[in-house]
């Protein structure tokens, strides 16, 4: 199953992480070229609880680059809904 996050701020950072860990074919989802661009060259770095720290690297892309998937999260502050919600026909 194809999982998109939309919102590559900690949380969706965070879940797109754990979720790469886990096996899922997952993307994160922004609408900002240059964030992405960063994104894609620092990869999502990720500190346990003891303090180690890893790189997880999952990809990342605007919407249609990600193009439709089975399942969509949306992890944007409120304000930001409206303009996230623009990406979502493209996820599906």
């Amino acid at each position: 199953m194809k999982l998109a996050v939309l919102g590559p701020g900690a949380l969706g950072c965070l879940l797109a992480a754990l979720f790469r860990e886990a096996g899922v074919e997952v993307s994160l989802v922004d609408y900002r070229p240059d964030r992405v661009a960063r994104l894609r060259l620092r990869g999502i770095q990720v500190q346990s609880l003891e303090g180690v720290q890893r790189v997880i690297e999952v990809p990342i892309g605007l919407a249609p680059e990600v193009g439709p998937c089975a399942l969509t999260i949306v992890t944007v502050k409120a304000y930001q809904t409206e303009s996230a919600a623009r990406a979502l026909p493209e996820l599906m």
